[in-house]
């Protein structure tokens, strides 16, 4: 009984909720009405030949992410993206290890939106 008690201390001392059910990246959906393909670059991954709507990663953290769109013939579009508190790490409140680890990972905070729709200009040559 003893060992049982001390396994599940130590798996709760272990834990940190926001960490487990939010995760360290968050997918925020990008929008628009151009038909065009579209080459998404966000934190120095690039994604090409990409129709809208689509999904983007995005590392969570207290920096705000920039997210720069383009479609051939429009101007470009830089989506800031910017963050907030998420509440799940409420669930960690008596927890300090899961404070630490969810702060580490940055699951503490969450996207302000998760859907955006983008507005592009055409270029005029």
């Amino acid at each position: 009984m003893k060992r049982i008690l001390i396994i599940l201390l130590v798996a709760l001392s272990m834990s940190s909720c926001a960490t487990i059910f939010s995760g360290s990246k968050a997918n925020v959906t990008l929008d628009s009405e151009v038909e065009g393909r579209a080459t998404i670059v966000v934190e120095g991954r690039r994604y090409r030949n990409v129709a809208f709507p689509c999904k983007v990663k995005i590392s969570r953290g207290f920096n705000e992410t920039a997210v720069r769109v383009t479609v051939d013939g429009y101007a470009s579009e830089v989506v800031v993206i910017k963050k907030e508190f998420n509440p799940i790490a409420l669930l960690n409140l008596a927890e300090p290890f899961g404070w630490i680890l969810d702060v580490a990972t940055g699951a503490v905070t969450r996207p302000k939106y998760d859907y955006y729709w983008l507005e592009f200009v055409p270029k005029s040559y």
